[in-house]
């Protein structure tokens, strides 16, 4: 049964498309493999309706599409009035895009890293792009099958780099598009029942790793794709018991990454884990509470479900916790060619954490710019340091420690340590260390070797010295300068919970990088990803009192590109 309201053109086309398929795809439903059952666990629960009073600003009229921005406002598509409304998450009116001649019954809503927004407009069959101040930045598309072309574009999800998708659902297929829109970087799928083609694709979302997640509405199930488009599961079965659908519209995936569909035919809302196991569906204390014919669903950075519930004219707002369990943490060490445990590469955690370092400082002017954009953002990070520079800049130093951020060491005169004796090493490593003291810091807790020159000795020197050696996950400066106009959507790809990210504020000729500073921190906080310092990182997932060091296995290290 679908619950969107018939009033509209559009509506009804849909309809008809979903209907004419359902022969097919009953014939097709045994190849359909079901949510497997699973005991229910954790809360998915209604808290508020997000509604306006009558007559007031912000009243909807069979909302669709929803998102949520960096700071958790509400943006929903307001298909019955031809405009997308921006509330906050407690529900007030903030502002509306678009409007009758402008818009035409859109469907889909994206918010990206800077607050700009992707409205999916479906009469018109095309995607507009709006400036947070609610100017047209961009619009392309037009009714077709082509490259680029739309048949009622309805969902809209962007991924980890910035790339948009789009729910091509007349042409029953997704488009992925650059922020710019354009041609399309990847077609997927083709209207049909067998795996990876779709029937009325509704709903699209994006997991941290990039895998590809669809509402593929008329068959009554979901679909996952890899971030290249290749087939890697379906699940879901037509039906109204637990974990089963009816006409799925929305979706998308909390920061524990549980999986969020809005079943419209069963006025609710299902959560899963990304594999199709069942986990909850929503809960009403009240009958009032009930949702009416829910088509879009999304989460912020906190947690909370909020959900356009179509038939009912309103955002209902849901809470949720605990659908999916923290997991354990585990470190990966760096280098283990090098030593079995010569530094901490990144913990593997469901702690949506990721360490910024930033090595060979303190540095002018660099330095500054770093501290500068860094209190823009409200975010701590870790600076290995090299004593001398912490004589010739003690001004520096201080303002870092004022800041809040974590100083750690990184010798005395940045050196290859691989070449010197085990005393020059110690020297190295306790004159770095005295260099921070004078300065007036604590005794770091963590050492990073210059230019990734690890060993086993080398760490077991530092761990004599109470600090543990830190490698990293993945360099900003290395992606930066591989791809200047795209590395840090590169960079944002591959950032996982736990990772160990370096940068530079002492080296030359970083004007460049440093100007890409605030697009990747921004991208962080869209993907929820908090940065913080090493140890934060550390404190939170268990390893604060991580020891490295140990024999090393071979008899040559491996510069790791520093």
């Amino acid at each position: 049964m679908d619950h969107r309201s018939s009033n509209s053109p559009l509506r009804r086309a849909r309809a008809q498309l979903w209907a004419a398929a359902l022969a097919a795809s009953l014939v097709a439903l045994a190849a359909i493999s079901s949510a497997p059952a699973a005991t229910p666990r954790g809360t998915l629960a209604f808290a508020r309706f997000l509604t306006a009073a009558a007559g007031q600003p912000g009243r909807l009229s069979n909302p669709s599409g929803i998102a949520t921005d960096s700071f958790g406002n509400v943006v929903v598509a307001d298909t019955g009035h031809d405009r997308v409304v921006r509330l906050t998450a407690g529900g007030r009116f903030l502002g509306e895009l678009g409007g009758p001649g402008v818009l035409s019954q859109p469907e889909g809503v994206a918010v990206d890293a800077f607050g700009d927004v992707y409205v999916a407009d479906t009469g018109h069959n095309r995607i507009v792009e709006f400036d947070p101040n609610g100017e047209v930045l961009r619009a392309w598309g037009s009714e077709g099958e082509g490259p680029g072309q739309f048949e009622f574009p309805t969902a809209l999800a962007l991924e980890p780099g910035g790339d948009l998708y789009v729910a091509d659902t007349g042409n029953g297929r997704l488009q992925r598009f650059a922020p710019t829109g354009g041609l399309p970087k990847l077609v997927i799928g083709s209207p049909g029942s067998r795996r990876g083609q779709f029937d009325a694709p509704s709903g699209v979302a994006v997991g941290q790793t990039g895998d590809v997640l669809v509402s593929d509405t008329g068959n009554d199930r979901v679909q996952v794709f890899s971030s290249t488009g290749a087939f890697k599961r379906k699940w879901g079965k037509h039906g109204s018991d637990p974990g089963r659908l009816d006409g799925p519209q929305g979706i998308a995936l909390d920061p524990s990454g549980a999986v969020l569909v809005a079943d419209g035919g069963n006025d609710r809302v299902e959560a899963f884990t990304v594999a199709g196991r069942f986990l909850r569906e929503s809960q009403a204390r009240r009958s009032r509470e009930t949702l009416q014919g829910p088509a879009g669903v999304a989460t912020d950075c906190s947690g909370r479900v909020q959900v356009a519930d179509g038939d009912g004219d309103r955002v209902a707002s849901l809470r949720a916790a605990n659908l999916i369990g923290p997991g354990t943490n585990t470190i990966q060490y760096f280098h283990r060619s090098v030593a079995a445990n010569s530094a901490v590469e990144r913990v593997i955690t469901s702690k949506r954490l990721v360490a910024l370092t930033f090595d060979d400082g303190p540095s002018e002017p660099y330095t500054q710019r770093v501290l500068d954009i860094l209190t823009g953002y409200r975010v701590r990070a870790t600076f290995f340091l090299v004593g001398r520079w912490v004589q010739a800049y003690p001004q520096l130093v201080r303002e870092e420690m004022d800041l809040g951020h974590e100083l750690a060491n990184h010798t005395y005169d940045h050196p290859r340590l691989t070449q010197l004796a085990p005393p020059g090493i110690a020297a190295e490593l306790q004159s770095g260390t005295a260099a921070l003291e004078q300065a007036g810091a604590p005794a770091p807790r963590w050492f990073r070797p210059p230019f990734g020159l690890f060993s086993g000795a080398i760490s077991t020197t530092a761990d004599g010295l109470g600090q543990a050696t830190i490698g990293w996950h993945h360099t900003f400066d290395q992606y930066l300068l591989h791809d200047p106009a795209d590395g840090v959507a590169a960079l944002l790809r591959v950032v996982r919970p736990g990772s160990i990210v370096l940068a530079h504020d002492g080296q030359k000729l970083l004007d460049s990088r440093l100007a890409q500073l605030p697009n990747f921190l921004a991208g962080l906080r869209r993907n929820c990803m908090t940065p913080t310092t090493v140890g934060d990182l550390l404190r939170q997932t268990g390893f604060y009192n991580v020891r490295t060091g140990g024999g090393a296995p071979g008899t040559n290290p491996s510069p790791g590109s520093e």
